[in-house]
């Protein structure tokens, strides 16, 4: 009975993870042409028209549509037409909520003239689906023309 006794609590330990919506796979796709779709690594982009900035933390920032809000952030003011970002790198990210597994691929950017600041990108780009891990759909995010128009050759200036 005591070696059923770990593994009883093992199991409920995983049980409880699962439903409380805990990271299954984390893993960077840089390099891996299956989720190059969208955004690619040492790309830059420059902003087609304004945007709204939200800082979400220190030095981690929200690219949002002229006029929309979030419930979370705090207003960090307006990025203006001409801005370049750069993609950094993409990470696909499978979750377990409590009703359905989630998984998506996030891109890392950064604003060129201020390279200490991160800005995520989800707010001002489009989706594609494609196969991800364990079996299901992901998301991977592309860039909106109306917002982003890319620098060639990409790259830092």
């Amino acid at each position: 009975m005591s070696a059923f006794r770990p593994a009883a609590t093992l199991l409920l330990l995983a049980a409880a993870a699962v439903l409380s919506g805990c990271s299954v796979g984390d893993r960077d796709v840089s390099g891996d042409p299956h989720f190059l779709v969208g955004y690619r690594p040492g790309e830059v982009y420059e902003l087609a028209r304004p945007l709204t900035l939200l800082r979400i933390e220190e030095g981690y920032f929200e690219a949002l549509p002229p006029g929309e809000t979030r419930e979370y952030g705090k207003p960090a003011g307006t990025l203006p037409a001409g801005t370049r970002v750069m993609i950094l790198s993409l990470r696909h990210t499978v979750s377990a909520a409590p009703i359905q597994w989630e998984t998506g691929v996030t891109t890392e950017a950064r604003l060129v003239d201020r390279p200490e600041w991160t800005v995520t990108l989800n707010s001002i780009s489009g989706v594609r689906w494609v196969s991800g891990d364990y079996g299901m759909k992901t998301g991977v995010l592309l860039p909106d023309p109306h917002r982003l128009t890319l620098v060639d050759p990409p790259g830092i200036p």
